[in-house]
This record gives structure tokens, C-alpha cells and sequence, in this order.
């Protein structure tokens, strides 16, 4: 599920104010330049930590999301940069956040054209589409109102974001060496669901095949189930440096009742690849066409989201930040709520984990050092083109949410506000088509007020970019949206039909990527209008528009590889994200120096709890150390580390009290054995500063 989502007073009420100043930013239009051509192929990988301080709003599901009150899991840049023989540069960069905007992309590209080659034609960054990430990054003002509850655009983090970028693809040009490289691909069943299927039966491809006979419905089998990897080893070593894998699947494993920042399915899988790649390798998963897929997790009924409560006899926003009253439940209700998801997202976790490595290994006996890379790129203007729809439209049936995924407001039949009244927005109502109607048979979300007074104009993107990439006997596309799982077949086959000269083995489309366009559904599964639909901002032709741009990218690619890639033009995008607002923890903000050293620990009811004061958040983060190790008592007098912090074992929050030499912070590791003595350690800058707490028991 992904936001924008209604906000009734308080969208209309920032969206009147947005409109009025448009705070335009051009982009960038870097291009890439030519490097000198090595004679062999190479490639380098490299990670940043991007883990935000406490604070900033989690994004990805609008309002039912929360401030951030700390982390379990870190959150990662991840590059791969390959250069063939010839030169020819391509950079894949996958972050953990819910979404990538077009300024993120714009702005890395000109930073890194002058130190790697790569420009914006180059640089395909896409997002993990985990929600439990940072938002207020956007280049559309009704992005930075409506993805997260904190509403705001904050420069800072787009400039944090760019630098990390820019920094991990540095680091990966730096690191290029000769290298061995194989593209293979798996299917994993059982780990998704189509969470739209209803819609998907309706394609007409579909209707007459077994999963969606009425008697049979098979849900788990309608969703991409291919895992496209490149595999990548040191040619003078021959040891793995690591993979990038495409998969489809969404980032929801984890309910909107987290406060935590948690990189959901995709940093898990991460994790367990690079353990069995090896360490020092870097392992990178993006998300494929996940628009109707979403993991295959039991969900509770009783974790619903918290009701909408009522600060007075209308709903009103709260204030600059937080624009909505939510009755919340109990704490414990919370805990368990979250803490039985983490355990439930193992299932698939582990389905996808157990494929990639099968996968990894078959690969080795397949490397080889003379594959080309190549690319094709284009920026396409969206509003009125080739039957898209002038203005970009928000449906009704976005606002009660996606199927499994709902909000606060599904169910309501109505609810009454001046001069409007919000009538069946349950996701599927029937409506008929209305002739000559360019988005019916979409209900319109606020009716009449959605486009001048809330949207405003250049609220919502207009403008898509667009990368074909060629890696081999590989081809793999770029898309700036959430691509429902027909559509994906349908751009593989149109860019399969495309290449001329040669015969792809293996497709991936890429999501989420360069951009954020929101849903883009088949016109079958437009004629619904699920959530998915109600989210196709251009009207039922975006898909095919899309199929038939993808396609002439793919022709575009050389079959011969002594031909170059063609040439491009970049193509002008200009961002609106809104007024600046300072959303992220400042860097300078609390004192620069802690004296009190003290770490204290203590265990009960099988969870270890330590306490320690440390810097304000904006000091302690971002920060690409480790904070915090958790030692276990093996033998007698003799320690072993058995957790991280960022390892999704510790949780690290900040404390709700504040003292005049720094901040309270605190840890928890639930589930601990009993029996075993414990000690945790603020890790420090050197091994003579870590300040280690006193010896627990669990019992």
C-alpha cells in the first residue's frame, strides 16, 4: 500500500496553501561522458548506511504511519557498477526507502558525472519499498504532504539522501576491478500474494486459466515469480564480490503500528545472502513488478489500525506536524501486533533466501569476462500524451487502502464536510463508464476540489524516466512506478519482441525506480478501480504507453557489441516539493560531549532492556559504526558477540526523557534464553573508549 491517502482537512488545508507557491526547482541534465575504456570488464560494490536520527516520519502508508522513534534494522545505499570492455558504464543502485523521486536521481547524476562518467542516462536508483523508512524527500509537493504523517519537504534530507547516493557509487567506481560475471534466474512460489486478484482475473489472458477459475482461486500463483540475479566474482581471485537481484514483492511485512525504521523483507534477504555469499561481499535485492504482489504473511485481524479519533467536533489537524488524532491501542496490543509480524516475515524471508542462494551457486560454472553492457534512456512528458489524461487524478478508491492493507477509513460509507460529500469509496465499486471521460470510470477523490485546491497544479509528477539496460544476454528495465504483475509480462514481452538482432535469455523490470509515478495498472484492471486503479494518476492507457516506450528503448539497443549504446537526450524535469521544513534531528543540536558513561542492563520476562545517555539524535546519526554489541557469556570468563545493533535483534529507540548532559537512550532484545549471563557495550570510536554495562542473568 503506498501512499497519497486522504486527509480530508488536513490535505485540504496544506493543498490550499501549496497551490498558492509552487517552489519550482529545475533539474539537472547530466548526460554521461566518456571514460576510458579498461579492455575488460570490471565492477565494484559498495554500501552506505543512510539510518536517519529519530524523528522523521516513516513513509509509505500516508497517516497510519508513525514518527520514527528509532531503528531495528540500519538502512543501506547499495551500488553496483559494471563497465565491459569498451567502457560503457552502468550503476545500480537500490536504497532502502519507500519510494526514489526524480530530484534524488537528478541531483546524484550531477554530482557523479564529473568523478565517474555517469549521468542521469546511466543511474537507475530505485527503492526496496520498505514503509518503514524516511520520507520528506519529494519532488512533489503532494508526496511530501501525503506519504508519511510528519507532512513536510526537508532539503537536508534530500541533500543526505544525494550525498549517500553519490558516495556509494563513488566508492563502487573506485573499487572497479576485472571481474567474472553470470545472469541467471529462479521461481519462488509461496512467498507472495496477489493481493488484487479480482483485477488480475479480469486481464484476458487470465479469465479462462485455472488460478482464476471461481472453484480454484489461486492467488499465490498470480504474481511474478522470477528472480532475475547477476551474479558478479573477483577475475584474479576468483572469490563472489557480491549480487544484484531483482524480485517482486512488497515492502508491508511489517504493520503501520512500527515506530521503528526496519527495512522490511528486502534488508532480511540481504542479510542472509551476504552471510552465505561471504563477508565483505555486497548483496543488493531491488523490487521487481510488485504492484499487486505483497508478501505471504498470516495477518491478525485483531491489528488492525487504531481508530480516528476526534479532537473537537470535526476533524482537524493537530498542528504542523502531525495533522491527525489517532485513538490508539494499548501498548501491549502494539507490541504484539509488530513482534508476531517479525516472526511471520521469516516464512518468506526464508523461501526467497533458499532460492537466491540455490541460485548464487548454480551460477558459478557460468561466469565469464566478455558480456557488453549497453543502455537506452528516455524522459517522456506525461499530461495529455498519446491518450494519457490531461490531469493527474487520485481515486476514491485509494482512501480505504489496499486489499490486507487497509486504513482507518475503509468502510465508511460517507462522511460529510462543507460543500462535499465522499460517496462509495470502497475499492471496486461499480461505476459506469462515462463516454469521452478520459479517467472514468474513476470516482474522483474530494470530487472538484481534488485538482485546483488540493493537488494545485504540478502537485503530482509529470514526467516519467525511462532505462533499458542490456547486460549480456540480460535485459533489464527501469520504471518510475509500481507495476501491477500483467503489465510486468507485458513489458518483458514487448521488449523481448523489440530486440532486434538478438534473443534476450532473461528479463527484469525494475520498480520504483529514477522516480515515483505511483500505480500504473493494465486497462482491465483499470476498469475496477481497486486501489490500484484508483492510483493510476494518467487514466487506463498508462500501461500500454508505457509497454510501447519500453519497447522502442529495447530496439534501440545494439545487437552487435562492438556498436555503442545510442545517443540520448536527458530531457528537463522541474521539481515542486513545496516549502522547506526542518523535518530531520539538526546535526549541531545537544550538547557535542557526554560525561556520565554508565550502561545499564537488566533482564526480565525473557527480554534484556539497557539504558545509556548518549548524544542527541541529530549527533549520533547517520553514522556507519556500529553503536551498539551485545556480548553472551560461552564458558567461563569467556565472551562472544551475539547481536548488533541494526541486525533486526536490537531495537534502538530513543528514551522519552532528556537530561542536561545528553539524551536517554535505550535497547531491548526480546526472546533471550535463560541461563545466560549478558553484558552490552557502547561501542565507542576506539576500543579504549566503549563503556560497557554490568553482567545480567536471565531467568
Amino acid at each position: 500500500m503506498t501512499a497519497p491517502r486522504v486527509r480530508f482537512w488536513g490535505l485540504l488545508l496544506t493543498g490550499l496553501v501549496g497551490c498558492a507557491n509552487w517552489h519550482s526547482q529545475p533539474l539537472p541534465m547530466p548526460a554521461s561522458r566518456p571514460v576510458v575504456a579498461s579492455q575488460t570488464l570490471r565492477a565494484g560494490f559498495a554500501q552506505v548506511d543512510i539510518t536517519p536520527p529519530p524523528g522523521v516520519g516513516l513513509g509509505g502508508t500516508g497517516p497510519e504511519d508513525r514518527r520514527s522513534t528509532g531503528y531495528r534494522t540500519r538502512l543501506f545505499v547499495r551500488a553496483l557498477v559494471l563497465e565491459d570492455p569498451t567502457g560503457e558504464r552502468i550503476a545500480f543502485v537500490v536504497a532502502d526507502l519507500p519510494h526514489v523521486s526524480a530530484n534524488l536521481h537528478r541531483l546524484a547524476a550531477d554530482r557523479l558525472v564529473d568523478s565517474t562518467g555517469i549521468g542521469a542516462d546511466r543511474l537507475i536508483i530505485s527503492a526496496t519499498h520498505t514503509h518503514s523508512s524516511l520520507a520528506s524527500f519529494y519532488a512533489e509537493r503532494q508526496y511530501n504532504v501525503n506519504v508519511s504523517r510528519v507532512v513536510g519537504y526537508d532539503p537536508r534530507i534530500v541533500d543526505y539522501l544525494v550525498r549517500s547516493i553519490v558516495a556509494a557509487v563513488e566508492a563502487a567506481t573506485a573499487g572497479l576491478r576485472p571481474a567474472l560475471v553470470a545472469v541467471g534466474e529462479t521461481s519462488i512460489v509461496g512467498a507472495t500474494i496477489n493481493r488484487s486478484f479480482d483485477a488480475f482475473c479480469l486481464n484476458s489472458d487470465y479469465q479462462a486459466v485455472p488460478i482464476c477459475d471461481p472453484g480454484n482461486l489461486q492467488p499465490r500463483h498470480g504474481v511474478d515469480t522470477t528472480l532475475v540475479m547477476i551474479r558478479v566474482d573477483d577475475r584474479s581471485t576468483r572469490k563472489p564480490m557480491g549480487s544484484y537481484s531483482v524480485f517482486a514483492i512488497h515492502g508491508t511485512a511489517i504493520p503501520s503500528l512500527n515506530t521503528l525504521l526496519d527495512g522490511d523483507v528486502h534488508v532480511r534477504v540481504v542479510a542472509g545472502l551476504t552471510d552465505h555469499v561471504g563477508a565483505g561481499t555486497v548483496n543488493i535485492l531491488a523490487n521487481g513488478t510488485e504492484g499487486d504482489v505483497a508478501p505471504l504473511v498470516e495477518r491478525d485481524a485483531s491489528c488492525n489500525p487504531p481508530r480516528l479519533g476526534l479532537s473537537g467536533p470535526l476533524l482537524m489537524p493537530l498542528g504542523p506536524s502531525e495533522e491527525w488524532d489517532f485513538v490508539e491501542p494499548a501498548k501491549a496490543t502494539s507490541t504484539y501486533c509488530v513482534t508476531t509480524a517479525l516472526e511471520r516475515l521469516e516464512v518468506p524471508v526464508s523461501l526467497i533466501l533458499q532460492a537466491a542462494d540455490r541460485l548464487f551457486d548454480s551460477l558459478a560454472g557460468s561466469l565469464h569476462d566478455d558480456l557488453a553492457v549497453r543502455r537506452a534512456f528516455t524522459t517522456v512528458w506525461l499530461p495529455g500524451s498519446e491518450g494519457l489524461c490531461i490531469e493527474p487524478v487520485e481515486g476514491s478508491s485509494t482512501s480505504p487502502g489496499a486489499e490486507a492493507m487497509t486504513t482507518r477509513v475503509e468502510g465508511w460509507d460517507w462522511v460529510l464536510f462543507p460543500l462535499i460529500r465522499l460517496a462509495a469509496m470502497e475499492a471496486g465499486a461499480a461505476i459506469k463508464p462515462v463516454p469521452g471521460e478520459c479517467q472514468s470510470p474513476k470516482r474522483t477523490l474530494l470530487g472538484l476540489l481534488q485538482g485546483p485546491f488540493v493537488v494545485g497544479e504540478h502537485g503530482l509528477p509529470e514526467t516519467a524516466q525511462l532505462t533499458v539496460v542490456r547486460v549480456g544476454d540480460a535485459l533489464f528495465a527501469s520504471v518510475p512506478a509500481e507495476i501491477t504483475t500483467v503489465l510486468g509480462r507485458q513489458m518483458k514481452a514487448a521488449m523481448a519482441l523489440s530486440a532486434s538482432g538478438w534473443t534476450p535469455r532473461h528479463l527484469a523490470v525494475i520498480g520504483l525506480a529514477n522516480g515515483f509515478l505511483q500505480y500504473v495498472t493494465t486497462e482491465a484492471e483499470y476498469q475496477r478501480q481497486d486501489y490500484e486503479g484508483g492510483s493510476n494518476l494518467y487514466g487506463p492507457k498508462t500501461g500500454a504507453f508505457l509497454v510501447r516506450r519500453l519497447g522502442e528503448l529495447a530496439a534501440r539497443i545494439p545487437a552487435s557489441e562492438r556498436v555503442a549504446s545510442p545517443m540520448v537526450d536527458i530531457g528537463p524535469i522541474t521539481a515542486y516539493p513545496g516549502p522547506p521544513s526542518p523535518i530531520m534531528a539538526s546535526p549541531t543540536a545537544g550538547p557535542s560531549v557526554v560525561k556520565d558513561l554508565s550502561v545499564t542492563l537488566a533482564c526480565k520476562a525473557g527480554r534484556l532492556t539497557g539504558h545509556w545517555l548518549d548524544l542527541a539524535p541529530g549527533r549520533l546519526f547517520p553514522r556507519q559504526q556500529v553503536l551498539l554489541e551485545l556480548w553472551e557469556e560461552t564458558t567461563a570468563d569467556h565472551w562472544t558477540r551475539v547481536a548488533s545493533d541494526g541486525d533486526g535483534q536490537l531495537e534502538v529507540q530513543l528514551g522519552d526523557n532528556k537530561k542536561a548532559n545528553g539524551y536517554i537512550w535505550t535497547t531491548t532484545w526480546r526472546g533471550v534464553p535463560s541461563g545466560q549471563r549478558y553484558r552490552l557495550v557502547r561501542v565507542g570510536d576506539d576500543p579504549a573508549r566503549d563503556r560497557v554495562s554490568n553482567t545480567v542473568t536471565c531467568r
